[in-house]
């Protein structure tokens, strides 16, 4: 789960992607299929550090609202994708559902909670004040169920 603020200022989703094809990837293959040989391929990431032609569709559960950002900006991180992402439908204390994909290939998928507390120490929850437990009657009457 990812946790992001309740802000329309630009955020960055930093992601380990299923897979994506990247402008180096392309030139490897292409190396490849004329019989060439691509010794070390991590050099090349340095030339082609960005990913290209990514759509990300978040959706409020509950409520199903949407919001889709398109043509993102976005930079391989070593093994991670940084996407940078400006939302204008995130409220506090809601849950999300979040797809990025490259063209039509799904990249990531993933659920969003939303809040302003920057304290990654404490620990969130849900339903805190929502619910009240309440004592067995002063007779000692209690509900059996089976």
């Amino acid at each position: 789960m990812k946790v992001l603020l309740p802000s329309t200022d630009e955020q960055i989703i930093k992601i380990i992607p299923r897979n994506y094809v990247s402008d180096a990837e392309k030139y490897e293959q292409r190396v490849e299929s004329d019989d060439g040989s691509v010794e070390a391929s991590n050099c090349l990431y340095d030339y082609f550090e960005d990913i290209s032609n990514l759509n990300l569709v978040i959706t409020k559960d509950g409520t199903g609202e949407t919001e889709t950002l398109t043509e993102l900006l976005s930079i391989v991180d070593g093994n991670y994708l940084s996407v940078f992402c400006t939302f204008s439908i995130l409220s506090e204390g809601s849950i999300y559902f979040m797809e990025l994909r490259q063209n039509s290939t799904l990249l990531f998928r993933d659920k969003v909670y939303v809040t302003s507390q920057t304290n990654k120490t404490q620990k969130h929850t849900l339903n805190t004040g929502k619910y009240t437990e309440h004592s067995a009657a002063p007779t000692g009457e209690k509900y059996i169920i089976i």
